[in-house]
């Protein structure tokens, strides 16, 4: 059986049989008498406020042997261009995105702590690997060209979802975000300036009996740039 989880009535009505969703927010007490497998978390970093304790619950539910899954992106966006950086629009509203996160008491940066966490929460075979995502088709090769195109939609389209916290956290006006937005989303469609987003997948798994700890950590930094 399949459990999906959100914290809005987003869910699908028509899943297969083993396949069920719930509305609840994952940073409060899980179900006691839950267990677990396999524990798959993605795209969190601007909506968890406290990843130890998600980690430890997460480890508290798993069956002794089960793995947990962590995907997510890691803040900023970055470019290797220093000035083609000066003045970007985009580099600024990732700058706010992150000011935002961390005002809310968000890390938008976890993804660089996960290997402690998991260590911390008595996780064993941890597994780490960051990869960079180019937004837009810029990059060389046929992989990284459909990669490119497919996070240029993504972020695109979430930059719009972003405004509500400018607004409320920042102080923006109505005007001042939707002028950041249009010159944002103009940046992006011109693809003067070659983004990317650095990107991390990691895996652990919950011993079948107690173990004292990771011999040899396995914590890669994060990769080289895009060719």
């Amino acid at each position: 059986m399949v459990l999906g989880i959100d914290l809005s009535p987003i869910q699908p009505e028509h899943v297969p049989v083993n396949c069920s969703f719930r509305v609840d927010n994952v940073e409060a007490d899980w179900v006691l008498e839950e267990k677990y497998d396999f524990i798959h978390l993605r795209a969190m970093i601007l909506a968890i406020k406290n990843w130890p304790r998600l980690i430890e619950q997460a480890f508290q539910h798993l069956k002794p042997g089960g793995y947990i899954e962590l995907q997510d992106f890691c803040l900023p966006t970055r470019c290797d261009n220093a000035e083609a950086v000066v003045g970007s629009k985009v580099i600024m509203w990732n700058t706010y995105l992150m000011e935002v996160g961390d005002r809310m008491g968000m890390n938008t940066q976890a993804p660089l702590s996960w290997h402690q966490y998991l260590r911390d929460a008595g996780f064993v075979d941890i597994h780490s690997k960051w990869t960079n995502w180019p937004i837009g088709p810029w990059a060389k090769h046929k992989k990284n060209k459909e990669l490119g195109r497919l996070a240029y939609l993504d972020f695109y389209d979430a930059m719009e979802s972003t405004v509500p916290a400018l607004q409320r956290v920042l102080g923006f006006t109505t005007e001042e975000s939707q002028v950041l937005m249009a010159e944002a989303r103009k940046e992006f469609r011109d693809q003067k300036v070659h983004l990317y987003q650095q990107c991390c997948f990691c895996y652990a798994r919950r011993p079948e009996e107690p173990e004292l700890s990771d011999p040899e950590p396995n914590d890669p930094e994060p990769s080289d740039p895009v060719a």
